[in-house]
């Protein structure tokens, strides 16, 4: 092995923040981050190290010699996004995930790694620290100011919502179905505790999420593997609920896994769109620190105005004006507006410009943009033969009914061009007609029947409805026993009589069409871009029955 004293510079002179990749043949990849532009590095001779610093500096390759010695690399920002207001985060990050780790694991080294990757922002989950502790709010917030770096705005957040329908034991005894994970921006109390943040149905963390003023994204909607030939399910299966039912999520990653992963969440996103829901598309890494990930690998730039705080990444989410990027980046604008603008479906050419650049690393060029429309791609550029890293376009976008449009930027090294590509997906402008509106929750209505122990009609039964732990609607059953109830579909229905212990249900978890519907989902995660599967549970919420069974009160 041969030492290296590497140091890296700006292109103004000064020391650089940086990651260095370790490359040699039949090796793994290694990573070195600095924050003060030095490092001490092993390598074998013949080594390439790829030295980097995010999306918007050139990356330099050096190769390493047959003796010890000292290298320098000097990293070219290709383009300043913070000037634009774009400012780049990685959103789902763990600090630790096993309990055994290096007890040195904090929320500040994960804020140095950032700085070394470039990042703008990070979001930095559950567990904080190998011990496992659950701090206040105010405690993390106290912790992230003081991690702080320059350039770099940390933040602290819980992978939720977080949900399997059975225990968590991996997939040793069996399929592990899951409800799905997500990650928040905007949480701003987490007192309820781990074991609140982490069980199901999720809607209630994405209504918690929603009151605080946050939204949450989904995480890697489609994963799942195997394991002793049990399905481990990652998959968000009840996200077609949660859409329906009026607790939506705000954004789904559509970069999160590999390339595969990439165009089946890409799909999930698609189909979203195309039902008329405001969801933005968005890229985290899932990285866990004491795995010796890095942040960063997938990123969501947002884009806000007068200097990042995160409330404006929260409504820059909402709003749309996002890119998620594995490596290239791309800004475009429809008649001088941004991503997330809506017009008219006028049939009105409207001129859209474009600039995109390729991914950072030195081999790579771009490829091809293609230009979305409503999932299909509808018109490309190749740019193979031209070699190039950064390339500009305008074209005419137009639309006499219901459309959206997106950019996807695709880069590859040109030694590689077969390679799976580096990614870049902008965020979406939308083509509405009259009288458009979006989706509206679609309430449950519930057939309940409320009986004794003996099976006989309880007439007269009280049914309180709460929806988000807020009263919304009260019921009496009548002679029958019987009520017919129409509630919002993430509602809770408690029912009280006189001589009979109260019962409470939750329409979600107690009508088991419900549930049986996101297992079936979840067994074939086809059916998540399906847009069959959400009109399908519009109509199951349109024909529940529920039986409660009260027991007699013990007598005083």
């Amino acid at each position: 092995m041969v030492r290296v004293h590497l140091t890296v510079n700006d292109e103004r002179g000064n020391l650089s923040p940086f990651r260095a990749d370790v490359l040699a043949p039949g090796a793994r990849r290694r990573a070195v981050w600095s924050v003060d532009g030095c490092a001490e590095i092993e390598a074998p001779p013949g080594a390439t190290l790829r030295v980097g610093r995010g999306l918007d500096h050139d990356a330099v390759d050096l190769v390493v010699g047959s003796t010890d010695q000292r290298l320098e690399a000097v990293l070219v920002r290709r383009f300043d996004a913070r000037k634009w207001g774009w400012y780049g985060g990685d959103n789902h990050v763990h600090v630790v995930h096993d309990p055994s780790s290096d007890p040195s694991l904090d929320i500040g080294h994960g804020a140095r790694l950032a700085q070394a990757e470039g990042l703008d922002t990070i979001q930095l989950a559950y567990q904080w620290e190998p011990a496992g502790a659950w701090p206040e709010a105010v405690e993390l917030d106290a912790r992230c100011r003081d991690a702080a770096r320059p350039g770099v705005t940390v933040g602290w957040n819980v992978e939720t919502p977080k949900s399997y329908i059975e225990e968590d034991d991996g997939g040793e005894t069996g399929d592990l179905h899951c409800l799905g994970h997500g990650w928040t921006a905007g949480l701003r109390d987490i007192s309820r505790g781990p074991g609140w943040f982490h069980s199901g149905p999720n809607y209630r963390v994405l209504q918690e999420v929603a009151k605080q003023g946050g939204v949450a994204g989904a995480a890697h909607p489609t994963r799942s593997w195997t394991h002793k030939g049990n399905l481990v399910s990652n998959r968000n299966s009840e996200l077609p609920f949660d859409m329906v039912a009026g607790a939506p999520y705000a954004a789904i990653d559509i970069l999160n896994d590999g390339p595969a992963g990439f165009f089946a969440d890409e799909r999930v996103w698609y189909t979203l769109l195309n039902l008329g829901y405001r969801v933005a598309g968005t890229a985290n890494s899932d990285a866990c620190l004491d795995r010796g990930d890095g942040p960063g690998r997938f990123r969501t730039y947002v884009q806000v105005r007068g200097g990042f705080t995160w409330a404006k990444m929260v409504e820059a989410v909402r709003a749309g004006r996002v890119v998620a990027s594995s490596g290239p980046f791309v800004r475009w604008s429809v008649a001088g507006m941004p991503p997330g603008s809506e017009f008219a479906a006028d049939d009105r050419a409207r001129r859209a410009v474009m600039r995109v650049w390729s991914a950072p690393q030195p081999a790579e060029r771009l490829t091809a943009v293609q230009l979305i429309r409503c999932g299909e791609v509808v018109r490309a550029w190749d740019l193979r033969s031209l070699g190039v890293r950064t390339w500009s376009g305008a074209f005419d976008l137009r639309a006499d009914e219901f459309a959206w449009y997106t950019l996807r930027v695709l880069s590859n090294p040109i030694d590689a061009p077969e390679a799976p590509p580096s990614v870049a997906v902008g965020g979406v402008v939308w083509f509405l007609p009259p009288g458009f509106r979006r989706p509206e929750p679609t309430p449950a209505r519930v057939d309940l029947t409320v009986v004794d122990e003996a099976g006989r009609p309880v007439p007269g039964a009280a049914v309180a409805v709460t929806d988000a732990e807020v009263e919304v609607a009260r019921f009496a059953a009548d002679a029958d026993g019987r009520a017919r109830i129409t509630a919002p579909a993430t509602a809770c229905i408690a029912v009280a009589a006189t001589g009979f212990a109260p019962e409470e249900r939750r329409i979600f978890t107690d009508c088991p069409e419900i549930l049986e519907a996101c297992i079936a989902t979840d067994t074939a995660w086809a059916s998540l871009h399906q847009p069959a599967t959400y009109h399908a549970m519009r109509r199951l919420l349109g024909g529940l029955k529920m039986r409660v069974t009260l027991q007699t009160a013990p007598s005083a």
